[in-house]
């Protein structure tokens, strides 16, 4: 059963959101606080959060990044009134995957947030066929066609920064050691290469934009996801 963390301040909206879900194949979540939307991502296993866009003083882009900042599978959608003369890219940037108008009927509203599950589900099961793909970052390793698609389009690479990505799929949630990524993809381990993967890691995370890559302060990086 899905849960959804619903983010608002909006308390007419919070109670007709619970009637409705509490009829499907729904958990529902609630909250009007950062702190308490925090302590339930911490606790229970969200997967999708629902949130006011303007929630406040803080921007859902900044919600998205503290949510993410737990959970970086956590889907993220936008709730309001009206999106128009938005900036999407902005909000794409930051994982916001949706945008549902409060006015919309519920029944729609399910439908979109269960199309949003199903792709997640569909993309996890779609990795197991044998291409690599991150959800959260919209990327996919076609190694039948030796290529990377970000957000459905080809995107050129040197090889080397097609292993470092490979690499670091391979080993989701994995410490890798500078050590380690030299001796994998340069095939040998000296100091200038222990100096470029830095270099080679930051053009990556330059290049497509990606947010899973943490440096793990003096021993090497992480693709949290």
């Amino acid at each position: 059963m899905p849960t959804i963390l619903l983010l608002s301040k909006d308390t007419d909206y919070r109670d007709l959101m619970i009637s409705h879900f509490s009829k499907s194949n729904f958990e529902i979540l609630y909250t009007d606080t950062i702190k308490d939307c925090v302590e339930l991502i911490e606790t229970n296993k969200v997967d999708l959060v629902l949130c006011d866009h303007f929630f406040g003083n803080v921007s859902i882009c900044q919600v998205a990044e503290i949510v993410h900042s737990i959970d970086m599978t956590i889907i993220m959608v936008s709730l309001g009134e009206c999106f128009a003369n938005l900036n999407l890219s902005n909000y794409f940037e930051s994982n916001i995957k949706e945008f549902i108008r409060k006015k919309n009927d519920l029944k729609l509203t399910e439908y979109r947030l269960l199309t949003l599950l199903e792709k997640r589900e569909q993309v996890a099961y779609q990795s197991k066929e044998g291409n690599l793909v991150s959800y959260v970052e919209n990327i996919e390793i076609n190694f039948e066609q030796n290529t990377i698609y970000h957000h459905s389009k080809a995107i050129h690479v040197t090889q080397l920064e097609f292993n470092l990505l490979k690499l670091f799929l391979e080993n989701k949630n994995k410490l890798l050691k500078r050590e380690q990524i030299i001796e994998t993809i340069w095939k040998e381990h000296t100091e200038s290469n222990l100096r470029k993967v830095d270099s080679f890691v930051k053009k990556l995370r330059q290049k497509l934009n990606l947010k899973c890559i943490k440096s793990v302060r003096g021993l090497g990086y992480k693709w949290i996801e």
